[in-house]
């Protein structure tokens, strides 16, 4: 993305294991009776519009 590499100095290419971690760590959030505690969160921004 010519854009983010402009503003940044970055390539995607240089983000795609951080991306890709905090998607692992979104889905792995539980609270303590081992419930995933984002579940509305991530129902809601997972919608189409």
């Amino acid at each position: 993305n010519p854009t983010l590499e402009h503003y940044t100095y970055y390539k995607a290419s240089d983000l795609k294991d951080v991306v890709f971690e905090i998607h692992r760590l979104q889905f792995d959030v539980k609270d303590v009776a081992g419930n995933v505690s984002l579940k509305a969160i991530r129902e809601k921004y997972s919608q189409q519009k």
